[in-house]
């Protein structure tokens, strides 16, 4: 079977599996923060959107579960093991924020200049307000689940045939203000409108 064909099968596929099939992170934290990070160098827009410093928000809603408990550590460390990372000569910082509303959390990536999100377990009831605030300011989104993706946010990694694909809602990328360039939108799957 042709390859192309075959990975928009496997991206259409996953449009259609419910939620509940999708639910766990079959990426690893400690793989996704550093590919994640290689995504973000291909952003043209990236300079312009974050100013003098990449800061990350790692938003959760609740620690008292678990699995999403252990998501948002292991981000937490994945991301501190990358702290040294430039990305297009920008320095990186992260910050964790729980989300309660969508007015606070509008306040505070505005007041901590947080650029990126990247979102935990969890938050698939939040996403429609996530969303909604991080295309009002411009802040990309990166999904811990890829179920995430059908919900509006920018980009996501799924384990397909025991390696890391990368998934880009394109239109919401564009809407949260990234300029993927064509280099990187080669790799990905497009999914969404």
């Amino acid at each position: 079977m042709n390859p192309r064909l075959s990975s928009l099968i496997v991206a259409f596929l996953l449009l259609l599996l419910p939620a509940s099939t999708l639910a766990r992170v079959s990426v690893p934290e400690s793989r996704q923060i550093p590919i994640f990070l290689k995504i973000l160098a291909y952003d043209r827009n990236l300079n312009q959107r974050a100013g003098d410093k990449i800061h990350i928000g790692v938003i959760y809603s609740d620690r008292s579960d678990p699995e999403f408990g252990e998501n948002l550590s292991k981000v937490i460390d994945a991301l501190s093991e990358n702290l040294n990372v430039e990305i297009r000569g920008l320095p990186m910082t992260f910050s964790v924020l729980k989300f309660n509303t969508p007015e606070e959390f509008a306040r505070r990536l505005k007041e901590r200049e947080i650029n990126i999100v990247y979102l935990t377990c969890g938050l698939r009831e939040n996403l429609p307000d996530i969303v909604a605030v991080t295309r009002h300011l411009k802040v990309l989104t990166l999904a811990a689940e890829i179920i995430y993706l059908k919900s509006g946010v920018a980009l996501g990694l799924h384990r397909i045939r025991g390696y890391p694909k990368i998934f880009i809602n394109l239109k919401a990328s564009r809407q949260e203000g990234a300029r993927l360039s064509a280099n990187i939108l080669k790799l990905c799957e497009i999914v969404g409108d």
